[in-house]
C-alpha cells in the first residue's frame, strides 16, 4: 500500500441465518468495554458513494470516530480485520470487483458518553486497538451484510531471540518515569522519536517483549513473535545498521524482503530469525453495497 516509508518514530444453510450469526459473532467479539460495559459500536454511521475527483483521500480513526473519504471498501475491510502492514499478501479474498473499485465516503461517530473511553486508545502509537477494529467489523456486518470465514495460512515472519553474546537487554527501572518527548505505546511503555539530522534510531522505554514485537511487526511488514523467554520490561535504543553506502538512512522499501536487517539488534543482545508464522486470512462469503443512510 505504501511504496516507501520512513521509520519515525491492518454462507451456511440460510444467508439470513448466516448474516445473523455473523452479526452476533462480531458483536460478541466487540463486547469490550467502551463505556459502562456497552458493546463497541458506532452511535451514528453515514456511508455514501464518493467522487473520484474528490481531493484529500484518507481513512482512519480520529478524535470522535472513523472517517474515510474517497476510498474503496476493501481498504476499510483490511483495517477492520488486520493490524496495519502485518497481514502479508492478499489477506482478504472472495470479494466482488466493486469492493476494490467503487469508492465511498464514511462518517462513523462514537456516542458522546463513550468518547472518553474511545479516545483513551488513540493516544498511543500503534494500530493494534482491537476494539476499534471490532467497531468497524460490526459496521460492515450491519451496513454491508458482511459474512466472512477465516482461513488458516502461514506467512513469512520473524522470531525475536536472545543472541549468543555477552550483551543483555537493559532492564527498565521500576521507578522509571515517562521520558521527555515520550509517546505512549500500545501495550505499555514509550517511544521517543529521533530528531531530524540524527542517525536513525528507535528509542523504546519500559516496554515488554510483546510490545516490542508488536512494534517490530509494523516495522517489518510481517509478524514478529517473541521467543526470548524474557518477561520483564526493558529500555531499547535500536540503531540503524547501514548495509549499503548508497541507501538513504532510515528509509526501507516496502518491497524489501528483509526489512529488519537494517537495524542493529546485536548491540541489544538480540537477533531475529526468519520463520513461518501461523496466521489467518479472511475469505468473504457475502457482501452487499452499503445500505442507504
Amino acid at each position: 500500500m505504501i511504496g516507501r516509508y520512513i521509520v519515525a518514530m491492518t454462507l451456511s444453510a440460510s444467508l439470513a441465518a448466516a448474516q445473523t450469526a455473523a452479526a452476533q459473532g462480531v458483536a460478541a467479539a466487540a463486547s469490550g468495554d467502551v463505556s459502562n460495559g456497552k458493546a463497541a459500536v458506532f452511535d451514528v454511521v453515514s456511508i455514501k458513494p464518493g467522487r473520484r475527483d474528490e481531493p484529500g483521500q484518507h481513512f482512519g480513526f480520529g478524535p470522535t470516530g472513523y472517517t474515510a473519504v474517497g476510498v474503496p471498501l476493501s481498504w476499510v475491510i483490511y483495517q477492520a480485520f488486520f493490524v496495519f502492514n502485518t497481514a502479508g499478501k492478499d489477506p482478504v479474498t472472495g470479494a466482488p470487483d466493486w469492493v476494490s473499485k467503487d469508492i465511498w465516503d464514511i462518517q462513523a461517530k462514537v456516542a458522546p458518553e463513550d468518547l472518553a473511553a474511545y479516545q483513551k486508545d488513540l493516544v498511543s502509537v500503534g494500530v493494534a486497538n482491537p476494539i476499534n477494529r471490532q467497531m468497524l467489523q460490526t459496521m460492515l456486518v450491519e451496513r454491508c451484510k458482511l459474512v466472512v470465514h477465516r482461513m488458516p495460512v502461514e506467512m513469512p515472519g520473524y522470531a525475536l531471540v536472545i543472541a549468543r553474546t555477552n550483551t543483555k537487554p537493559t532492564e527498565a527501572r521500576s521507578d522509571e518515569s515517562r521520558p521527555s518527548e515520550g509517546i505512549p505505546l500500545d501495550g505499555g511503555g514509550f517511544l521517543v522519536p529521533y530528531h531530524r539530522g540524527d542517525t536513525p534510531h528507535i528509542s523504546l522505554y519500559g516496554v515488554s517483549m510483546s510490545t516490542l514485537t508488536l512494534y517490530l511487526s509494523q516495522l517489518a511488514g510481517r509478524p514478529v513473535v517473541d521467543r526470548t523467554g524474557l518477561s520483564g520490561k526493558y529500555d531499547f535504543v535500536l540503531n540503524w545498521l547501514s548495509l549499503d553506502p548508497d541507501e538513504r538512512e532510515g528509509f526501507v522499501s516496502s518491497d524489501d524482503p528483509d526489512r529488519l536487517s537494517h537495524w542493529n539488534f546485536g548491540a541489544l543482545g538480540l537477533r531475529v530469525e526468519h520463520i513461518q508464522v501461523p496466521t489467518e486470512h479472511i475469505v468473504i462469503d457475502h457482501i452487499e453495497k452499503p445500505s442507504q443512510n
